[in-house]
């Protein structure tokens, strides 16, 4: 086998953006929304999807890596790396994802009331179904808190060992395993959206959309991005990037002094 075909069969094997796109694509397209309406937003929720895994690839790297300061600082700048990546992704899908829900919500309440029309006229004709009761929506914030404070708590184990600042490691160990967590649950949500029959389960897609942007723009923006948030009152949040620096910055002098 050639080399060109052997990368083209490594291609097809591999997970890609354009894996998750097309199946997210084929996914939402069959609720009968405009093709066009759904290429950009699939395009960076697939994308997001690879970046999600490239993160947490690296964090596993840095865990199960050396605690020298090379390696160490290594590790920390391919995540800051994927990490600014995944700020752009989120930049970047806003108004795409935004559009496509003002295209599926007329889809949904159409869909919405047809199934209170059936429901009403099943009372009417003293049908008996079993309904399955709702389950409580989980807590996004809450599901992974366990593992999150667990992995928080390596982290800042590492990052001690390599030489870096009490402080430095507590901030910058809470928010890598913080950003971890809602990689994971990013990940689970969009195999929840591949799992949808689209003629049935209009209402998982449009769960599953919210919950993705949730993640994205509310609690990973926090992260990743540097921003003014103003919900009640103005606040500055400073995520991950800076603490990232102040590890470098301090990692970078430990490696000099060898």
């Amino acid at each position: 086998m050639s080399f060109w075909e052997q990368i083209r069969q490594e291609v097809r094997e591999r997970t890609t953006t354009g894996d998750v796109s097309t199946e997210l694509f084929d996914t939402i397209m069959n609720t009968g929304v405009s093709s066009v309406a759904v290429i950009q937003p699939t395009f960076y929720l697939g994308r997001f999807f690879i970046l999600c895994c490239d993160f947490m690839d690296f964090v596993e790297k840095f865990l199960a890596g050396s605690s020298e300061a090379d390696g160490v600082l290594r590790n920390i700048l391919y995540i800051r790396e994927t990490a600014s990546t995944m700020g752009r992704c989120i930049r970047n899908v806003a108004e795409p994802m935004d559009g496509l829900m003002n295209f599926l919500d007329p889809i949904y309440e159409k869909s919405y009331m047809c199934h209170e029309f059936e429901d009403c006229m099943c009372e009417d004709e003293n049908c008996s179904h079993d309904h399955e009761e709702d389950d409580d929506d989980e807590d996004l914030d809450d599901e992974f808190m366990a593992e999150c404070t667990a992995m928080s708590g390596e982290i800042k184990e590492k990052l001690i060992e390599s030489g870096v600042t009490e402080r430095v490691s507590s901030e910058l160990a809470q928010r890598l395993a913080q950003t971890y967590s809602c990689c994971v649950t990013y990940v689970r949500e969009l195999r929840t959206l591949h799992k949808a029959e689209p003629a049935q389960d209009i209402s998982v897609i449009m769960v599953s959309l919210i919950d993705l942007q949730y993640i994205m723009d509310t609690k990973l923006r926090r992260l990743l991005l540097e921003d003014v948030f103003m919900e009640e009152s103005p606040a500055f949040s400073t995520g991950l990037m800076p603490w990232i620096s102040h590890s470098v910055e301090e990692l970078v002098r430990k490696v000099d002094a060898k």
